[in-house]
């Protein structure tokens, strides 16, 4: 009995799917037998609808460019006005560097009563091209030489140390 039944089903279910790819296939419109101008016709709202869409989506593409374009011109004001604050911030701390310091101590110097203080430099190299760099930033924020000496010791890859007098003749 219900193999009968599942016979029944199976072969309404065939038939169903037989009626629906015959209809799907023989009712299809057959461009073959279209005339040279309704083919024409079909290519040309085709095109048509095609242009449409790539122009939506050309100005949705150009409505999104305008407005990273608008958020990046923001990030760079936002930039330059910092860059510009930063610069007037640095301009005040280039002016008196040690202001803060020198009221929570009560004087320049750490405390002490005179400004003679000696800080040394020593600087550890593997290279001449590294010492010059650095030698060349070194010099570059130093006022007077005889606050601030700079010590230059320079090894060699075997590990002797290597006379730094060559670098050190130049400057």
């Amino acid at each position: 009995m219900r193999k009968d039944r599942l016979y029944v089903v199976g072969t309404l279910v065939l038939a169903c799917w037989a009626a629906v790819t015959y209809f799907l296939y023989f009712h299809r419109p057959r461009y073959s037998e279209m005339s040279g101008a309704m083919r024409a016709e079909e290519r040309r709202r085709r095109m048509e609808r095609d242009l449409r869409d790539f122009e939506q989506k050309l100005g949705q593409q150009l409505e999104e460019n305008k407005r990273l374009l608008e958020e990046l011109d923001a990030m760079r004001r936002e930039r330059d006005r910092k860059k510009v604050e930063g610069a007037e911030d640095e301009k005040k701390t280039k002016e008196e560097p040690f202001k803060d310091f020198d009221e929570e101590t009560g004087g320049g110097g750490g405390g002490r009563e005179d400004s003679s203080s000696v800080v040394a430099v020593l600087m550890f190299a593997c290279n001449r091209p590294s010492v010059a760099r650095a030698l060349d930033s070194l010099l570059a924020h130093r006022d007077d030489p005889k606050e601030f000496p700079i010590i230059v010791s320079q090894v060699r890859g075997t590990g002797r140390v290597m006379d730094s007098s060559v670098v050190t003749q130049v400057y």
